[in-house]
């Protein structure tokens, strides 16, 4: 490479770190080198090249989005199918940069694979530098990188244009990238492309979403009739109640719009029924099913239709039952979704129980008291083959230990004094064909442990005063908020080892409330159901700030209480009870993943920024301006004492509110 293009290309970079553009394209690539240098340490003549994972580290990678990968390839084949001829290649990238799929020419594959336009290729800019991919992972905005763009010297001569995907719940689920070996100098060269990169990335958006919400009912509206049968961007997924339980990115810009809320990413833009933001009109075509909604707030009208779930549903907004083939199991996320909003870790349980459910698998389920073990343990039966048979609930701590073996396994008539002389079926006999859910396992005593291990074991149940064993056909889900896992070398341990790998055929992990980012659908949920009352800003942010020691229960019994007390319809703070008010807010522990309360630790900048964040509802503009800093220092400040908004470890600096 030519001296003349190495001064100009570090010329560039160093100049345009030290100028002050503002909102400008140019600024995301300046925003960019400067995190290159002063973050990252990179050189801009460090000539890296391409970082590839090897075929087990790139496993790791594909494994968990294997669906999601079969979603997007169509949408892939079609965008590459536009640039081939252009000698174009198309990427999908994971959320943390990893080429997870690729189409490319045949004939260009040692020249792409030496230039990271290739499977397993890692463009996180923490070590490529500048590039598409990795600075939209940073920057969560479509873009182009053209040539001199790169921070990487070795990249220079190619041109990437990427689009992020998101999931349902508006966080960055990967990045759909064009990019070529050479093109024209001029960037303006790539404008068009990078609307076809979007509208693409778009489509496989939508694909996602309409894949995952499968089981509910869809509605999808659009100011253009067209769109519905073809490219449609608004995307509402509703339960069996017409209550909004998800949204694609457009639709809740549309319904952020209407409430009045800022960030597209609010947990208040579900829980609430459909027909609160939309009046609905005639109908237009009968056979198609396709209607007018209109907006309550803003009046404008929209062309629309209802996409029935797989399952048989009653649709009260259609007022009509919509038939469709039955599935073989009821799908768990219509029953999880009674506990579970969009917080990431209890999406992931409900991936876990829509593999686990329908099998005879026996569950370990593990939380703290009240975080909704037996509602879980029950929607898992539901959604089971054996959901025809019994659900038997026994809580192992509440049995005295006198009495919970001739409760587990019955007895015989006789069989000890006091005994009923027509004897009695156990539990665990009671529980044949369906399920048995053992709560607070660990309580057990030690002598039930070897009964139960050998029910396991057999199959058969011998009550007491008996010689006889009778078979038994059950599926057995346990529940803990202990460790009962072994412990090697460990004289202290009171819970049997080959048990607990006989309760262990899969462990599912129920968050503590406090580490959850659905509180507002929780709390949505729990105000509709007390009939159809309010919950004012105020109360909620209440709400919000409580630690919730007692997890799910505690709330239930909390909006209860309020409601009793509610005389207008709409909760206010003089309806909580007192001890909500006596806490102290959360920050994020980045180092154990955990919120942790920030009294008496925070520095005394770090606590009046956090007072201020509070008193102006975590809005940052008005935030920035009452401490006379700018809006990116306040973000870096925030970081460095990790202040985040209660219930969401996400700070979005593009947006005003928190």
């Amino acid at each position: 490479m030519r001296t003349s293009i190495i001064d100009e290309h570090l010329s560039n970079v160093y100049r345009s770190i030290e100028s002050n553009e503002l909102d400008s394209e140019k600024n995301l690539v300046t925003s960019s080198w400067k995190r290159c240098i002063q973050t990252f340490k990179l050189d801009p003549l460090g000539r890296h090249g391409s970082r590839v994972l090897t075929q087990s580290e790139l496993q790791n990678h594909t494994s968990p989005m294997e669906e999601f990968i079969i979603t997007a390839r169509e949408g892939m084949e079609n965008l590459y199918s536009q640039v081939e001829a252009l000698d174009y290649v198309v990427l999908l990238c994971d959320k943390n940069a990893v080429t997870v799929d690729f189409i490319g020419n045949n004939r260009l594959t040692k020249d792409l694979r030496n230039a990271g336009l290739y499977l397993g290729a890692d463009w996180n800019e923490r070590h490529a530098g500048t590039c598409a991919v990795g600075t939209i992972i940073n920057e969560l905005v479509p873009l182009t990188i053209h040539q001199q763009d790169h921070f990487d010297i070795v990249n220079t001569t190619l041109t990437c244009s990427a689009s992020p995907i998101l999931d349902h719940n508006g966080q960055l689920l990967a990045v759909l990238d064009v990019s070529a070996l050479s093109s024209p100098k001029e960037k303006t060269s790539q404008h068009l492309l990078l609307k076809l990169v979007q509208m693409h990335a778009g489509l496989i958006e939508a694909a996602n979403f309409l894949n995952y919400y499968s089981n509910s009912t869809i509605l999808k509206f659009d100011i253009n009739i067209s769109a519905l049968n073809t490219y449609c961007p608004n995307l509402i997924a509703l339960d069996s109640n017409n209550v909004v339980i998800a949204a694609n990115q457009n639709a809740r810009t549309i319904i952020a719009r209407e409430l009045g809320i800022n960030d597209i990413r609010s947990q208040l833009l579900t829980g609430f029924d459909i027909t609160s933001l939309f009046q609905l009109g005639a109908g237009l075509n009968n056979s198609s099913a396709q209607i007018i909604i209109k907006s309550k707030n803003t009046g404008i009208a929209f062309y629309c239709n209802f996409q029935p779930p797989r399952i048989k549903i009653r649709n009260t907004v259609l007022n009509q039952t919509s038939s469709i083939k039955q599935d073989n199991t009821k799908p768990i996320a219509a029953e999880i979704d009674k506990i579970a909003g969009s917080d990431p870790v209890m999406q992931k349980v409900k991936l876990l129980l829509n593999k686990f459910s329908p099998t005879d698998i026996n569950m370990l389920i593990q939380g703290e008291t009240g975080t909704g073990k037996e509602v879980l343990a029950n929607a898992i039966h539901l959604c089971s083959n054996r959901r025809k048979g019994p659900f038997i609930a026994v809580n192992c701590a509440a049995l005295p230990d006198s009495l919970i073996e001739s409760e587990l396994f019955g007895y015989k008539a006789g069989s000890f004094t006091g005994a009923s002389s027509k004897g009695k079926t156990g539990l665990i006999l009671a529980a044949d064909k369906g399920t048995l859910f053992l709560d607070e396992i660990g309580d057990m005593p030690a002598t039930l442990q070897t009964r139960l291990l050998r029910v396991l074991a057999e199959k058969v149940v011998t009550p007491v005063g008996s010689d006889q064993a009778i078979a038994v056909d059950f599926r057995l889900i346990s529940a803990t908020h202990q460790d009962i896992s072994p412990q090697i070398d460990s004289e202290q341990s009171t819970f049997r080892a080959d048990l607990y790998h006989r309760l262990n055929g899969a462990t599912i992990n129920l968050p503590a409330l406090r580490d959850r980012q659905d509180l507002h659908y929780l709390v949505s949920c729990l105000v509709s159901s007390e009939s159809k009352i309010g919950l004012s800003k105020e109360a909620m942010q209440i709400l919000a700030e409580y630690s919730w020691p007692g997890n799910i229960r505690e709330l239930k019994n909390v909006i209860s209480y309020a409601s009793t007390l509610c005389d207008d319809n709409t909760i206010t703070p003089e309806h909580l009870p007192e001890y909500v008010f006596d806490c102290t807010p959360f920050i994020f522990n980045e180092n154990e993943g955990t919120h942790i309360q920030h009294a008496e630790i925070l520095p005394e900048q770090g606590q009046k920024i956090l007072d201020t964040l509070r008193h102006n509802n975590w809005n940052a503009t008005e935030t920035a301006k009452q401490l006379a800093i700018g809006r990116a220092t306040l973000y870096r400040k925030m970081k460095k004492y990790s202040i985040v908004s209660p219930n969401n470890s996400d700070v979005d600096s593009t947006d005003n509110t928190i």
